[in-house]
């Protein structure tokens, strides 16, 4: 899913791996609403029962994109979260 995103296929190539912080969100709703009022534009978004995320394109700010996700805890377990 990274790969799909603008300029992270050139990070994986140059150097094995995307540049793209994850941060686990408990309440997607609530996480929603202040994305729509902050400046980065959303590159990628899903929304399903079990798997919500998004990425923000910051890497004029930062470098890199941000990764954020919202999925049941059985999921979460499913994926190595702890």
């Amino acid at each position: 899913m990274a790969a799909d995103l603008p300029g992270c296929a050139e990070a994986i190539a140059n150097f094995g791996t995307p540049w793209v912080l994850v941060m686990r969100i408990d309440d997607w709703d609530d996480f929603r609403a202040r994305v729509d009022r902050q400046p980065y534009p959303i590159a990628i978004e899903r929304v399903d029962a079990a798997l919500k995320f998004l990425y923000l394109d910051a890497r004029k700010f930062l470098g890199h994109y941000l990764e954020y996700v919202w999925m049941t805890d059985e999921r979460w377990a499913q994926v190595g979260g702890r």
